[in-house]
């Protein structure tokens, strides 16, 4: 898929990097706006990109409940001075910027950003059409699929400014729709009969999600697949110890048939995946638990 996010603006190439340290690319050159505040103003417009923002939201973002008396005039001067930057990295003009990129609209302002230019656009794009293709069962073109989708990502999203509660939010957001990718991915290598393969990732992914059921089944299955039934059990233990010692509850009804389907040996687990692979069967697991 090499260079997945490349798109023409004139006679320069653009690159938003946003799955991890802010980068942006121009014509293969990486740069980001020295000054803090200017690094937030651009987070904000690219996980709003093609919204407008409207001003208030912005005070808000880059300065608290309580911005100074001086903010409005002083976010016109960052937004000036953004628009500088872009221009002097692609090798245009402000005005330019202002009136084809960094855009001014009735209610604040908007970046506009092409098709192929933001990864996380990307992400969600190959995401999607991977779920999709899972779906509808067709395990090694989604695992695939997801494979791409999770390439685009280069490590933690980090900023190094606090954020505010409508960046912290985007975060999380796309934190989350990571790790849920991520589960698909392995959902689909575990319709492919990759259990052993996945062992290992799946042990460090439940020490890093220590409560999290999915995770845990997936490892438990994958465990058992790979002969080590001993082992899937003693995963099945230390979550319950976990949940019962940190959150005062038992594991989900789901978890403690797929423990019991475990402990009796049923044949279910080594059930050849159909269209619904792994899902259904846990499904007929819990149906019969």
């Amino acid at each position: 898929m090499g260079e997945p996010f490349v798109a023409e603006h004139g006679d320069y190439q653009v690159k938003y990097r946003m799955l991890g340290p802010l980068r942006i690319d121009f014509c293969g050159q990486s740069a980001v706006p020295s000054a803090p505040k200017l690094r937030m103003l651009l987070t904000l417009l690219l996980f709003n990109a093609n919204r407008p923002i409207a001003t208030p939201v912005l005070l808000k973002e880059l300065w608290g409940e309580n911005p100074p008396a001086s903010a409005m005039n002083t976010l016109q001067t960052y937004v000036f001075q953004l628009r500088k930057w872009l221009a002097d990295s692609c090798g245009s003009t402000p005005d330019e910027v202002g009136r084809d990129l960094l855009v001014t609209d009735v209610d604040g302002y908007a970046l506009r950003v092409r098709r192929g230019e933001l990864d996380v656009h990307l992400f969600e794009e190959q995401a999607l059409e991977g779920s999709r293709t899972l779906a509808a069962g067709e395990h090694a073109a989604a695992a695939s699929l997801l494979r791409v989708a999770l390439e685009l990502w280069r490590g933690p999203i980090v900023t190094d400014f606090q954020p505010e509660r409508g960046i912290q939010a985007h975060i999380t957001r796309l934190e989350e729709r990571h790790l849920y990718v991520l589960e698909q991915r392995i959902e689909a290598d575990l319709n492919l009969n990759l259990h052993q393969e996945l062992v290992s990732e799946l042990a460090s992914l439940v020490v890093e999600h220590r409560l999290h059921e999915t995770l845990h089944a997936k490892l438990m299955i994958a465990l058992h697949r790979s002969g080590r039934t001993s082992g899937a059990l003693d995963v099945f233990r230390r979550l319950r110890e976990e949940m019962v010692d940190q959150l005062g509850i038992e594991p989900s009804f789901r978890l403690q048939a797929l423990h019991r389907a475990i402990l009796s040996g049923t044949r279910l687990l080594d059930w050849a995946p159909g269209r619904g692979g792994v899902r259904s069967v846990l499904d007929l697991i819990a149906a019969s638990g």
